[in-house]
């Protein structure tokens, strides 16, 4: 057998999975999408969505799968590092997203769609005294709301 042969034997295999892949996702309604999210300084990060951590390779590459059409809150750290995670929302709605995961012309930390080409800029810095913080404030929160139907409700 002769390389081109072989190539073309390849090449046929990877566009007959490409195509059967498509049609079984055309036909199931209850499609999984994915996020993929590359980081362009090629450095490892990591994603926390709904309290699970999601490391990228050695190189900056990862992907979130499983994912239904909606908006997802990540928040996106490096490891061993002094920054502090950064909040992105992106929405994924009846295809798979990509991102590239690079500093914007203002220097700070954003999220290029690689379809459309916008620029998600962070919702905000997240630091483990401000993650302690608003856990703290929501439970004084609802503590005060159940003080306060509890006063309205005494005769």
């Amino acid at each position: 057998m002769t390389r081109q042969f072989i190539k073309r034997i390849l090449l046929f295999l990877c566009m007959a999975v490409l195509v059967f892949t498509t049609q079984t996702r055309a036909q199931d309604p209850d499609n999984n999408h994915f996020i993929y999210i590359q980081a362009k300084a090629k450095q490892p990060f990591y994603v926390i969505l709904n309290k699970k951590v999601y490391s990228s390779s050695s190189i900056g590459y990862l992907i979130i799968p499983k994912l239904k059409d909606g908006s997802y809150d990540l928040r996106i750290g490096f490891p061993q590092t002094q920054t502090p995670e950064q909040n992105f929302t992106c929405v994924v709605k009846g295809a798979d997203a990509g991102y590239s995961l690079q500093k914007g012309d203002n220097g700070n930390l954003g999220l290029l769609n690689l379809q459309s080409k916008e620029f998600i800029a962070s919702g905000s810095q997240t630091t483990l005294e401000d993650q302690y913080g608003v856990a703290s404030a929501k439970v004084d929160d609802a503590v005060k709301d159940v003080n306060d139907k509890a006063a309205d409700t005494k005769p």
